[in-house]
């Protein structure tokens, strides 16, 4: 049997390996990504002193040390010409996020073993150890495992567009029956049909009388909202094949229905209240394309999802250097096959606007992706420079006043959870 890259084939034990880091995510993503391996990882730490510091007070001395390139006080460079004459038997891997020739050049004068770029991942990461490590009898199987089918856009699976979804979406009352047909679309869809009335009748609209019938709960409820409820059954309708882990649970389900609703509570600070009932559709729906991916590919999803929470990394791009598709794309196919209106695949290509684009995207392409940073925010999902670059110019931009990570934090997420909308998911 073959044995994992972090066992020693000669003893069957263990690799014993040291992390310095100074990034807490980064370290910690490292860190499970070894253990995963086999590694055992004796220390994770965030400075150089505290290399030097484990060297000589601790023990067993480790086979491998990973040491990031840039850290305060003592940087791997300065650790190295410390430790190298007394310990030269370990081998050294450093880590960087600098992707420049020049610097790695730098490195490779080092005299190091081994250099990995950062943000991490998993798969670059094992075939570096096994060239470092020398595992011949892994190599072939790395290649095997590495090379990649392209998911086609056409071979993904994706659920059809549910009829009544498409009716109430294309449904105008003013070119119409009004409130007469439309509830003559809902009656015989059970489903929807007890969602408007358990909405309908939940404390966040706080009636006094019961709402009986569906013409009452179209009345109070009102034709956008309808649609919003009518869509959060879609998504719960297109996955309803898909195991939901906690992390898909929180990204795919709870992630776009926040991201919804503080767009809507934005529009206060932002002075853009006109837009309100646009908002909370577009919010949820423009992450249809990660429910899509992760119904094709369950497992490498979960892995690039376990990436994105952890390190300050573009999604779109981890998604990229799998499918070589990414779930901007895949909405955008997904809502030109359901013939949705232009309004919502703009909205899904715009997602990621660079401060390039910043004044050619719409204020509803605005007010998402700031609600979208501040989820990232709640949930403790790491935001990269340059979002919070985007996130400053959004809030400068609409002269909102007051700290808005403070107005929308953990205590905003408690409270917004008894909403509706969320007893839906």
């Amino acid at each position: 049997m073959t044995q994992p890259i972090g066992i020693t084939v000669s003893t069957g034990q263990s690799y014993n390996v040291l992390i310095a880091e100074d990034s807490f995510s980064e370290r910690a993503l490292l860190k499970k990504f070894l253990q995963i391996l086999h590694f055992n990882v004796l220390a994770d730490v965030s400075s150089g002193e505290a290399v030097i510091e484990y060297l000589n007070y601790s023990s067993p001395v480790p086979d491998i040390i990973f040491l990031d390139f840039k850290m305060d006080s003592k940087n791997a460079i300065e650790v190295l010409k410390e430790i190298k004459p007394i310990f030269p038997k370990i081998k050294i891997v450093i880590v960087t996020g600098n992707k420049e020739k020049e610097v790695i050049s730098e490195l490779m004068k080092m005299k190091i073993d081994s250099y990995i770029l950062k943000p991490y991942n998993k798969i670059i990461l094992e075939e570096k150890l096994i060239q470092l490590l020398g595992r011949n009898d892994l190599i072939l199987q790395s290649k095997i495992i590495q090379k990649k089918e392209p998911i086609k856009m056409e071979a993904l699976s994706i659920p059809p567009l549910p009829s009544i979804a498409s009716k109430i979406l294309q449904f105008e009352e003013e070119a119409t029956g009004g409130s007469n047909e439309l509830e003559q679309i809902i009656l015989p869809d059970k489903s929807i049909a007890a969602d408007l009335l358990r909405i309908s009748n939940s404390a966040y609209y706080g009636r006094s009388k019961k709402i009986q019938t569906i013409k009452e709960a179209i009345t109070l409820l009102g034709l956008k909202t309808i649609k919003n409820i009518v869509m959060l059954q879609t998504k719960k309708h297109i996955s309803r094949n898909l195991t939901y882990s906690d992390l898909f649970k929180k990204h795919l389900l709870e992630s776009p229905i926040l991201t919804a609703l503080i767009a809507l509570d934005l529009t206060a600070p932002f002075n853009l209240k006109s837009l309100r009932e646009e908002l909370f559709l577009s919010g949820m729906m423009r992450k249809i394309g990660m429910t899509v991916l992760a119904l094709n590919s369950p497992k490498s999803y979960t892995d690039i999802l376990t990436t994105f929470e952890t390190t300050p990394s573009d999604l779109s791009v981890l998604e990229k250097e799998e499918y070589n598709l990414n779930h901007l794309e895949v909405g955008v196919f997904i809502f030109e096959k359901w013939n949705m209106p232009e309004v919502f695949k703009t909205i899904m290509k715009n997602q990621n606007f660079s401060m390039s684009e910043f004044s050619s995207v719409s204020d509803l392409d605005r007010i998402l992706r700031c609600a979208e940073i501040l989820t990232r925010n709640i949930f403790k999902v790491p935001i990269s420079d340059s979002e919070l670059e985007v996130f400053t110019a959004l809030s400068k931009h609409y002269q909102a006043k007051g700290d808005l990570f403070e107005l929308f934090s953990e205590d905003y997420y408690e409270d917004i959870k008894s909403h509706p909308f969320f007893e839906a998911t």
